[in-house]
């Protein structure tokens, strides 16, 4: 059984004297070329033979067979096709003539590519602009995007603007590179058949191994989310963690926490609880809690008579892998709730704890957002709770936070 051995293409296949030395240079080490992919050339293992390969231009991507015959009375047998371009093969022994002898007459041959390649080139650029535009729109509906990507929602979008954005930098460098074969044939510069390939091939293979590794990792992350992120029900009993809960600002012993479990109609599976805690990954904060947390004070009315006091808290923090996220990622968390506040700006406040401390209220609502080094903690409470006493135990729970 012959074998076949896959080989990385040098790259723009418009290179047409280095694919055809690169060829060469392989029979000669005994792998002969057999067919043409998008990104793989295929050669068949033999015996070491020095061999020409000419690389042919036609609009008629099956190769007539007069002219496949005609070529091959010449000397000159095909073997493979790629698009529009036929790879056509001769022993050096047989020192059979040219395919083509005059440049202009190639270069003219090669304007219908080019103004195929631009035409096509131009599609692309536009569907990648339009793909890209929506990526954004999506990415920045909620003028959240640091915190959506630090939280994993769109940690895929860099990998699929990557997905749109190298076809259209492949594109570019065929339409330069047909250009620029096309005006050096005019100029009467012949194809330089054994043009030097090591170069390019090189670069190709590394351009590749970067893209495969990015994609790659792109398509791993979900997966390690999935296995990693979990929810489940808050105990009864304060802890040692670094959340801050609700009977550590109420403190009240007569406070009531909910431990209603959220069942699907249907299925009656549980798929989440009333006060729950959330454990999340990224790459960007490799350790992500969150927690909803509610309560009742059978003893105890809102001032307003609406019914039963029942405060309630919820708590986000990040342990960022990056400190540079930390100004960005503390402002995606004030835009987020900026509809409870009906316009009321935050207040930075100086702490000897924390680098950077945020503040605001209104009515009973009390938001607070701290962070120092790599840990941030936001908390967003409605009760009658007084924020300094948000602030003393948020303080408690970052020192948690960075000794972790």
């Amino acid at each position: 059984m012959t074998k076949v051995v896959r080989k990385m293409l040098i790259g723009d296949f418009w290179r047409i004297g280095e694919n055809e030395s690169w060829f060469s240079d392989m029979s000669r080490k005994g792998l002969h070329l057999k067919k043409i992919g998008y990104f793989f050339a295929h050669f068949e293992k033999g015996e070491p033979e020095d061999i020409k390969y000419r690389i042919d231009m036609s609009l008629d991507k099956n190769n007539s067979d007069e002219q496949k015959e005609l070529y091959m009375e010449s000397g000159w047998n095909y073997i493979t096709k790629f698009k529009e371009l036929s790879v056509f093969v001769s022993p050096v022994s047989l020192d059979s003539p040219e395919l083509h002898t005059d440049p202009a007459e190639q270069s003219y041959a090669l304007q219908s590519f080019d103004k195929k390649i631009a035409r096509n080139t131009l599609y692309v650029i536009v569907l990648s602009i339009l793909g890209i535009g929506m990526l954004a729109f999506i990415w920045f509906i909620d003028n959240t995007p640091a915190l959506s990507l630090i939280e994993g929602s769109s940690i895929q979008y860099p990998t699929i603007v990557l997905a749109y954005l190298y076809p259209v930098y492949t594109m570019i460098r065929a339409t330069r590179s047909i250009r620029k074969l096309r005006n050096n044939l005019a100029e009467g510069k012949p194809i330089n058949h054994q043009a030097p390939w090591k170069k390019h091939y090189r670069i190709n293979l590394v351009q590749s191994i970067i893209i495969i590794t990015i994609v790659a990792i792109g398509a791993t992350i979900p997966f390690i989310q999935l296995a990693m992120n979990k929810s489940e029900a808050l105990p009864k009993e304060t802890d040692d963690s670094a959340i801050v809960r609700l009977m550590n600002i109420e403190q009240n012993p007569q406070l009531v926490l909910s431990q209603r479990a959220m069942k699907d109609p249907d299925t009656d599976k549980i798929f989440g609880w009333e006060n729950e805690i959330a454990y999340e990954w990224s790459p960007l904060a490799p350790r992500q809690y969150e927690t909803r947390e509610s309560g009742i004070v059978p003893e105890q009315m809102w001032a307003d008579k609406s019914g039963t006091y029942s405060p309630s808290i919820s708590t986000q923090v990040y342990y960022l892998t990056f400190p540079l996220l930390q100004e960005r990622i503390i402002a995606d968390l004030l835009t987020r709730n900026d509809f409870i506040f009906e316009g009321n700006n935050p207040v930075q406040h100086e702490s000897d704890v924390f680098d950077t401390l945020f503040t605001r209220e209104l009515e009973e609502w009390k938001e607070v957002v701290g962070a120092k080094g790599k840990g941030i903690i936001h908390v967003l409470y409605h009760g009658y709770a007084d924020i300094d006493e948000i602030i003393i135990v948020m303080e408690e729970k970052m020192d948690l936070i960075q000794n972790n």
